[in-house]
């Protein structure tokens, strides 16, 4: 069952976030830190969604069955990197990793995020 899940992006540009969801005694927290734009910093806010509603959605997008590395064939100096933790109530912590590509569900993923924390600020 979830935990908690991180994200961390870095641009070409030199923008960076990294955002962090989690569950304590039933209420739905994040952090946020953003390089660019550190007055959007947060280290511990509660999210107007349901940590119920939040857990349901998050497991649906079967964050555990993306691939360990998304990369392009060729090499690109451009772009966005970006890692995704995710860790469960059993102390696991599995790691995913992508260099300019994404999971299928990436785009629901990223929607769920910004709808927790607000925008995510990495172009």
């Amino acid at each position: 069952m979830f935990e908690s899940v991180s994200v961390e992006m870095i641009s070409y540009l030199a923008e960076s976030a990294k955002v962090k969801v989690w569950v304590d005694e039933n209420e739905l927290h994040y952090s946020r830190s953003v390089m660019l734009h550190p007055k959007h910093d947060t280290k511990d806010s509660i999210s107007r969604m349901p940590a119920e509603e939040f857990i349901n959605r998050i497991e649906a997008l079967r964050i555990l069955g993306w691939k360990k590395k998304y990369s392009p064939d060729d090499i690109w100096m451009d772009g966005v990197t970006w890692t995704v933790k995710y860790d469960d109530s059993e102390h696991k912590t599995y790691k995913f990793e992508g260099d300019n590509e994404y999971p299928e569900c990436w785009n629901k993923f990223m929607d769920l995020i910004i709808e927790v924390t607000g925008e995510f600020w990495v172009q």
